[in-house]
């Protein structure tokens, strides 16, 4: 669909919606080039935390960090009383989660062990794991 033609599809919609033509009515334009993330900026991270981090909120802070940035993975606590997420999106966000736990945690966190790799693509959404 040229963009012309977007444009007064969008129009006519609008139209319609309004029972008639109306300029204080807000037109809709339809964009058909919109460009979907390259997939080489979609990554994964997976990290061990270690420290006092279990009993704490830190699965439930970490999930509420997640999903507000959109990013699907899981976060579970580990045996040995750490606690592993596995997270994937673009990696500025990533970024942002390791951020947002980190200073919202700091105080239970002894280390992060934080490495980067390629996304599989494998999630839907972003969950606690429970053993």
């Amino acid at each position: 669909m040229s963009g012309r033609s977007a444009v007064w599809l969008a129009r006519h919609v609008r139209d319609v919606e309004v029972l008639g033509s109306n300029p204080s009515a807000p037109t809709i334009i339809i964009h058909t080039n919109l460009k979907m993330p390259a997939k080489s900026k979609i990554q994964r991270v997976h990290v061990i935390y270690t420290g006092s981090v279990q009993g704490v909120g830190f699965r439930f802070t970490a999930e509420g960090i997640a999903s507000s940035l959109g990013l699907t993975g899981f976060v579970k606590n580990l045996p040995d009383g750490g606690v592993e997420l596995l997270a994937e999106g673009e990696k500025e966000l990533l970024a942002g989660l390791i951020d947002g736990i980190k200073s919202k945690l700091r105080g239970y966190i002894r280390d992060a062990d934080v490495r980067w790799l390629p996304a599989t693509g494998e999630f839907s959404s972003f969950e606690i794991r429970f053993f």
